[in-house]
């Protein structure tokens, strides 16, 4: 039986006993001292367990105070990297496009439930990216690979350290992002460039085409995410699309990684 169930178990018996002292002084058949003790033994198991409710009703607001603080700390050590992952999205379908569209994206909702998922299919995973390293240039296939990668450290790092305080909602909810298989897949095809620039060897990096199921599962995920940690975390600090990133003079240009083999005449 619960705490409450035991409290209103007390206070239903507090209740007769007061009740049978009541009783008994109406009905004159008692003596003093048994009317007296019944209203004792009343009176005293009211006000115990009336403060043992309001006690109670004091450590449950407590426990909600403190479940909401480690939530809002647990978001709030994912902002960057949510908003980072956003930011790849939004840069890899520019690169991805045969054209500007009439209308770009105003939101994350708008963006990640667009054609995101058939856009990403024609990019060619060995064009540039826009990251400058000292030696040169990154391709996109490293550079998604490193930031899917510092992603899910992240979302490990959060669930490790609020493992035993964060709700059963947001682990399930981090736990389904964290096994996205489009981060596995990124993982077991990045050492391929590698190899290819080693030995010489071509082929269509255009590796999103096969996958399209699984950026759309994705893009689901990090947008149940995202709302998620702008609930919780409120003004100023929430994850949007880079309004700026639309612009013609910023990198990546539109079609700039666009496959040569899908690219418009």
């Amino acid at each position: 039986m619960s705490r409450w169930g035991q409290a209103l178990v007390g206070i239903a018996l507090g209740l007769v006993c007061s009740a049978s002292a009541i009783v008994y002084a109406l009905s004159g058949n008692t003596i003093a001292w048994q009317r007296d003790l019944s209203l004792a033994v009343g009176s005293s198991a009211l006000s115990v367990l009336l403060a043992v409710l309001l006690v109670d009703a004091g450590n449950r607001r407590v426990e909600r105070h403190r479940e909401s603080r480690v939530t809002y700390a647990a978001y709030r050590q994912l902002l960057t990297p949510l908003r980072r992952h956003l930011g790849l999205l939004q840069a890899m379908y520019k690169a991805a496009l045969v054209a500007p569209p009439s209308c770009w994206p105003v939101g994350p909702s708008d963006f990640l439930a667009s054609d995101i998922a058939a856009v990403l299919a024609d990019l060619s995973l060995d064009r540039d990216a826009p990251v400058l390293i000292p030696g040169g240039s990154v391709a996109w296939l490293t550079h998604c690979g490193n930031e899917m990668h510092e992603l899910r450290v992240a979302i490990d790092a959060v669930l490790t350290s609020y493992s035993h305080s964060l709700g059963s909602v947001d682990i399930d909810l981090l736990s389904s992002f964290r096994e996205s298989e489009l981060f596995d897949y990124v993982n077991a095809i990045q050492g391929i460039l590698a190899i290819d620039q080693t030995n010489g060897w071509k082929r269509d990096y255009a590796m999103l085409r096969s996958v399209e199921a699984l950026i759309g599962t994705h893009c689901g995920r990090i947008l149940q995410t995202i709302s998620r940690c702008n609930d919780v975390l409120g003004e100023p600090n929430q994850i949007v699309l880079e309004a700026a990133m639309w612009a013609d003079n910023v990198a990546p240009m539109v079609g700039s990684g666009r496959c040569p083999a899908r690219t418009a005449p």
